[in-house]
This record gives structure tokens, C-alpha cells and sequence, in this order.
């Protein structure tokens, strides 16, 4: 998912039958656990309601009394639950708090596999969420986003990324719409006057990736792509999507090229949607995009318009394999997925399109998880979720800006290559399963040949940035960090530090040195290497670590003058931007 901005707990398993009312993190207990679920809807975008059944594979691991699953705004009209053998146990169900059924069998469940089939009706959404309905000039249309916890009310599930599954969905809907699904269609019967449209058992994939739009849809194909590949709009609005079809092949190159592997999906839709809250989601072969994203005049689309563009479509193609092949276990990680998607859909942009010099747009675009961090009312980038917290909570600036910049620093202290290793040997390791921040940690920490877990919890775990000093004293420098605080605000926390990996950049008039330095003290002094008593010296060479800096008056005259015409672009950017912090 990307904002339109320029820019498990495991349940303990006993002899015991285990109880399914709420526990401490307000998650669904996993002694029974979907393993697959098919999905059967009818839906005409021109009613204000719909009805549908499911079906759902259950694997049950520790005897159970009780088991619960999600629904929310939809009304159950009926429910059987069978054993292995297919005969149908007694069962009572009950509303439960958290947006839960729970559901209780005559007799205590023992571990097996047993099936649950529900039927249901509800209301469309007209809020853009969950399953929605919006009308479009003359026309009705209907389209899903189920992140973070929205599914549920599209039809009962587990509704949380550790339950990861195959979907089947098989939607019947008038002959005159279009129906368009996360994978291939399968088939297509008539059934009076609609068509009942099956798909293709999708990969494993959590409940808020499952996507599906109907309606009289516009499409034209992506040429040049190597899979079944297609853009959808509205009516009236296809001819303006001629620049994303261009963009795109070469995009999901680089993409692919980076990750070393294909797509993985079966075929990839964009779509074109009237109203959304966010810029794109990116649902497996089925991304959408708000409209004024993905439509636009290509006589008359401006530069900034299409960077968006480019940048949106390499974010949700990075999520194809970072978040959708591989998915966090919990919402604490979604600063993960979005972090990296925000890291690899500007990387990959640069790369294809140069001439948007995102390089130093990325300088501008970090001070505004600073204006966030710089305060004392924010808070740390990984947080505890003990629910499914509304999903605009948690996908901020620091989740997608910050952490853009925490990985752009990893990546350049350990350097691209031994990053890059790490990212394919994580994904390697839990593709098509979850994962948690702590995996990647690890694959990157065995890549690097050194544990990076003190790095990176000091960022993820912790509010707040770094200021850090620099005092050169001969061939010296002396490094000392606190936590930035504006003017006249107090510091409450003068003993909270942070593993820095600096790069400091210096010269000795004649040429330039760089020496990198892993800050963990209040203070530490460093000496330069080579030994020279520098002209001037910059605390954060071509700006790509996350934390403010400062230098001594004469330092900073230095910097400003002699050493202007020597710093990259970033450097100088990052100077006047630094500046303007150290005034606040």
C-alpha cells in the first residue's frame, strides 16, 4: 500500500481444550486455523446489498471447546461444520466482541481436519472499505481493499496475515459487467441472466490481499510483458492510461532484475478506482490504484505526475515479493513492508528514470519523518498492535519515510551487494509463509557477517532522532549524540542513545577522505584515518544516515564556504536542511 503523497502470538498449546474468547493481544487463538477457503458471491453493484457462502478448510492442532473467526456488518444465515468423514457436528454460534463469531461444537473438537461452511448476506460499503460500491458516471461498479482488517466484512474469515492461505472465489454477477480477481478466470457459465465467473485457486495469501472488482470495466493490454497483463478503468477513461502501460514492462524488469527471480504471480491487472483512500494497494495481480494516479493525459501530464506514477508502480511491484510472497506475521511489522516497498520503489525509479534525480528528492523527503521525530509526542517506528488497529495509525511518515531511510543506511553501511544477499535469502526462506522484522535482521546480520540487531532495534524500537556532534580536535574527531529536542523543549530522555553508523566525509584541502564509524556511546572519540587535522569536515557523508548533525562554529563556516563546491548535491541540500533544524 502507498499513500498518494509525493512521495503470532502463538497460542500455548495444552492437553486442555483451549478457550477462544480474546486474550492479550486481541488476536484469533490458532488451534484451529483456516488452511484453505473458497468464496462464493453474488454481487450486482446496482443493489445496495449482496449474499454469498464460503467454504473453509479447518486443521485443528489441540483439542478446542470453542474456535472463533472474524465478521463484521454481514448477517449469517447459516453455518455447519463437518468432521473428515464429512458428517455434520452440532454446533451453536454466538456474536463475540473484536469483531468475532465464536462458535461452539456439542463436543470438544480433538486435533484433525474438519470443514466449516457459512453463508451470509450484507450491505455494500460505500466508505471505500472492505467490498464497496461507487457509481461512476451512469454506472455502478464494485471494488474491494480489505488492509488492514476489512475483509471480514466482505465474508466471514480469519482476518489476520498469520493465516495465510490458498482462496478460491467464484462470483456470479449481471451478464453486462466485467469481474476481475486476484488470479486467472477459470471459467465462465451463464446462470440465467448473469454469468458466474470461477478463478483460479490462488498462491497462499493472507485475508487483506484477497481483491475483486465487478462492473461495466474499460481495458486495454500491457504489451510488452512476459505474463497475461491488463489496465482497467471505469468507463470513458481507458485511452488515458497509455503512460502506465509504458511505464510498467520496464519497471517490473528492474524489479525482477533486483530480486532475481520472475513475478510471481499468475498475471498482473492494474486498476483504475474513483474513489480510494489511499494512492495503491497492492492486492497479487490485481494492484489498484486511485484513479488520479493511473489515468492522466499524457499531452498534458506533468513531470510530477508522472514520477508519482513510476514510484507508486515500483512500490506495489515490490510488494510482490516483499509483503505478498513473504507477509508479516502481525501489524507491528507493517512499517516493514512499507519500508521496504517506499526504499525499493524509489530505488528502482532512479534506476529506469533517471532524469527525476530521486537521489536528492529522498534528501527532501526524510525531514518529513523528522518534523514527526523531532517532537517528543512521536513515537517508535515498531509498535506493539494489540488489536487491529485502524490501519491510518500505523502507515505514517516514520513507517514509510523513516524507514525508507533506516534501510538506505543499512544498505549503505554493510554495502549493496551484501544487502541485496540478505533481502533474496530472507525472501528465499519464507516465500508463500510470514515472517517477522527479526528474520530479515537475521538474513542480513548472516550476510554481513555481523550481528545488525543493536542497529536496527535502536531505530525500530524507540522514538525520537539523534543529534550528533562532531568536534575535530588535530587528527581527531570527537563524536557525542543526544536525542533532538526543539528550543526550549526539555529533554526527558538524556541517557537514550542509538547504534549510529556514521560515514564521516573530510579533506585535507587537496583531497577527501571518508572513515565509517559505528557511534554506540553518549561519547566517543575517533581517530581519522588518514592522521591529518582536516579543513573541514562532514558528519554524514551525502547524507544517508538518519540523525541530525552539528559542528563547531568554525566547522560549519568551513562547510558553508571553502568545502561548499566540494559536497554532492545531497551534502549541500542536507546542509541548508540540517541548518534549518539546528534553528528550530
Amino acid at each position: 500500500m502507498r499513500w498518494l503523497i509525493p512521495c503470532a502470538l502463538i497460542a500455548v498449546l495444552s492437553a486442555a481444550p483451549a478457550s477462544a474468547e480474546p486474550h492479550n493481544l486481541g488476536r484469533l487463538h490458532n488451534e484451529a486455523r483456516p488452511t484453505a477457503q473458497s468464496v462464493k458471491l453474488a454481487l450486482d453493484p446496482t443493489q445496495e446489498n449482496f449474499s454469498g457462502s464460503t467454504h473453509i478448510d479447518l486443521a485443528v492442532s489441540a483439542a478446542v471447546d470453542t474456535f472463533q473467526f472474524n465478521l463484521r456488518t454481514l448477517t449469517l444465515t447459516g453455518l455447519a461444520l463437518k468432521d473428515s468423514k464429512g458428517k455434520t457436528i452440532a454446533t451453536t454460534w454466538t456474536p463475540a466482541p473484536y469483531d468475532r463469531v465464536t462458535v461452539k461444537p456439542a463436543k470438544a473438537l480433538k486435533p484433525g481436519k474438519y470443514a466449516l461452511d457459512v453463508a451470509f448476506n450484507g450491505p455494500f460499503d460505500t466508505k471505500a472499505q472492505g467490498l464497496y460500491r461507487l457509481k461512476a458516471g451512469d454506472d455502478w461498479y464494485a471494488f474491494t481493499q480489505m488492509e488492514s482488517d476489512d475483509a471480514r466484512q466482505s465474508f466471514p474469515c480469519w482476518d489476520e496475515p498469520e493465516f495465510k492461505i490458498p482462496w478460491t472465489l467464484e462470483i456470479t454477477a449481471p451478464k453486462s459487467c466485467v469481474v476481475v480477481g486476484n488470479t486467472p478466470v477459470a471459467k465462465t457459465e451463464p446462470a440465467g441472466d448473469q454469468n458466474r465467473v470461477t478463478f483460479e485457486k490462488s498462491p497462499p495469501m493472507p485475508s487483506y490481499l484477497v481483491a475483486f472488482m465487478v462492473g461495466p470495466f474499460e481495458s486495454a493490454p500491457i504489451p510488452g510483458m512476459k505474463i497475461p497483463a491488463r489496465i482497467y478503468t471505469v468507463k470513458g477513461q481507458i485511452g488515458m492510461t497509455g503512460t502506465a502501460a509504458e511505464m510498467t514492462p520496464q519497471i517490473l524488469a528492474a524489479v525482477e532484475k533486483y530480486f532475481g527471480s520472475p513475478y510471481p504471480y499468475a498475471k498482473l491487472d492494474l486498476i483504475a478506482v474513483p474513489e480510494y483512500n489511499w494512492g495503491a494497494m497492492e492486492n497479487p495481480g490485481a494492484i489498484t490504484f486511485a484513479e488520479r494516479v493511473l489515468v492522466m493525459d499524457p499531452k498534458a501530464a506533468t513531470d510530477q505526475q508522472r514520477l508519482i506514477l513510476a514510484v507508486d508502480i515500483a512500490h506495489e511491484l515490490a510488494h510482490m515479493w516483499f509483503g505478498d510472497l513473504v507477509t508479516m506475521e502481525w501489524w507491528d511489522d507493517l512499517w516493514l513492508n512499507e519500508s521496504f516497498a517506499e526504499w525499493m520503489g524509489n530505488r528502482i525509479t532512479d534506476e529506469v528514470y533517471p532524469k527525476f534525480n530521486i537521489p536528492l528528492s529522498l534528501v527532501q523527503d526524510v525531514q518529513r519523518a523528522y518534523r514527526e521525530d523531532n517532537h517528543t509526542s512521536t513515537h517508535a517506528m515498531r509498535q506493539p498492535v494489540n488489536e487491529n488497529t485502524n490501519l491510518q495509525q500505523l502507515a505514517d511518515v516514520l513507517a514509510y519515510q523513516k524507514g525508507e531511510s533506516v534501510l538506505d543506511m543499512i544498505e549503505n553501511w554493510i554495502g549493496p551487494e551484501t544487502f541485496r544477499k540478505g533481502v533474496l535469502a530472507y525472501l528465499e526462506e519464507h516465500k508463500w509463509k510470514n515472517a517477522r522484522g527479526d528474520d530479515l535482521w537475521n538474513a542480513l546480520s548472516k550476510a554481513a557477517g555481523k550481528d545488525l540487531t543493536p542497529l536496527m532495534t535502536s531505530y525500530l524500537d524507540q522514538p525520537g532522532v539523534a543529534t550528533v556532534m562532531a568536534e575535530v580536535s588535530g587528527t581527531s574527531v570527537k563524536l557525542s549524540q543526544r536525542r533532538y529536542v526543539s528550543f526550549g523543549e526539555p529533554d526527558a530522555t538524556p541517557d537514550q542513545r542509538w547504534t549510529i553508523p556514521m560515514v564521516l566525509r573530510f579533506s585535507d584541502g587537496t583531497k577527501t577522505y571518508t572513515q565509517r564509524v559505528l557511534l554506540t556511546e553518549a561519547s566517543q572519540t575517533v581517530a581519522l584515518e588518514p592522521a591529518i587535522t582536516p579543513v573541514w569536515l562532514h558528519p554524514n557523508a551525502d547524507e544517508v544516515g538518519y540523525y541530525h548533525w552539528n559542528v563547531t562554529p568554525e566547522m560549519m563556516a568551513a562547510l558553508s564556504g571553502p568545502a561548499r563546491a566540494t559536497l554532492s548535491d545531497r551534502e549541500r541540500l542536507g546542509l541548508i536542511m540540517n541548518l534549518g533544524t539546528l534553528l528550530q
